[in-house]
């Protein structure tokens, strides 16, 4: 499929793992299975209450039919409903955001396998969040707005209560990450998400070792 092959190269997912999924879905194809995820994928991108992980648990059967690994098939899933809901993603916030945030397929793929030895995604109901337009790619980092877990938290004169919107800072496996990429990504995540805060000072977060720490990023 030649849509799954242009997709894989403008995200930079390696010529051989775009051609491994294009065989793939060529085996649905043989089976009638490229019909059932097709329609599924209509359906995701139809309907915001449809969620990956339901979708591509009802679509196990098509890949013991075709003999394809079902962690291939959820891969092959969220290739599709990228694909499918590229122009109404690039007019919303541009091609780079779009390129940047479907790039993440990268990043999986190279994870599941080293863990899984099979070419195909783990992290499922992680695309929830980045086809639904939660998560995006800014830059070497990926960010969303959460309320606020703590009470409070202060840091030069500048406080966030319970329940207030902050940043939250994903850090994906993509390689080096230098001080110079993380705030180039930080002042990408504070002109996108500023009109969801009064102040022109915004807070960010980033969860390590189940602790919410906050920092204060003055107005870049």
């Amino acid at each position: 499929m030649d849509q799954i092959l242009t997709f894989c190269q403008d995200v930079s997912i390696p010529e051989e793992q775009a051609i491994f999924f294009a065989n793939a879905y060529n085996a649905l194809e043989k089976t009638g299975g490229a019909a059932k995820l097709n329609e599924a994928v209509r359906l995701y991108v139809e309907d915001t209450k449809k969620k990956t992980t339901d979708l591509t648990e009802e679509l196990a059967p098509i890949a013991v039919e075709a003999g394809i690994h079902q962690l291939t098939l959820n891969a092959l899933f969220v290739i599709l409903a990228f694909i499918a809901i590229r122009k109404t993603y690039t007019e919303k916030y541009g091609e780079e955001i779009y390129r940047d945030t479907a790039g993440d397929l990268a990043n999986k793929i190279r994870e599941c396998i080293g863990v899984e030895d099979v070419i195909g995604i783990t992290a499922i109901s992680w695309y929830q969040l980045l086809l639904r337009e939660v998560i995006f790619a800014l830059g070497r980092l990926q960010f969303h707005i959460v309320s606020f877990p703590r009470d409070v938290y202060e840091a030069n004169g500048n406080v966030v209560r319970r329940d207030e919107p902050i940043i939250k800072i994903h850090i994906p496996s993509s390689g080096k990450l230098t001080e110079e990429l993380c705030f180039d990504a930080y002042r990408r995540a504070y002109r996108f998400f500023k009109h969801h805060f009064k102040s022109d000072v915004i807070p960010f977060m980033c969860t390590l070792n189940s602790s919410p720490q906050a920092v204060i990023s003055p107005a870049l």
